[in-house]
């Protein structure tokens, strides 16, 4: 496998985190990123960047909760 292939999303995933690393992969384009993380809407959000913003926020929720629920530690212990 190359580098470059560890990275792909599947054109049928938005998003999902990766909980060893906490590197949340999005499958968007920076264009579709800055827009839909953007604090400034000019006009109503597509469906597809409505999706894509509800999935990062979705996946971060995740993140927060491996982080604080002390998931790693319990993990690493084991």
């Amino acid at each position: 496998m190359k580098l470059s292939e560890a990275f792909n999303v599947p054109a049928s995933v938005l998003g999902y985190l990766e909980w060893t690393s906490g590197i949340l992969y999005v499958n968007a384009t920076h264009d579709e990123f800055k827009l839909a993380t953007s604090a400034d809407y000019d006009q109503p959000l597509t469906p597809h960047l409505r999706y894509l913003l509800q999935t990062i926020t979705h996946e971060s929720y995740h993140f927060a909760q491996v982080v604080t629920t002390g998931f790693f530690f319990q993990f690493a212990c084991q």
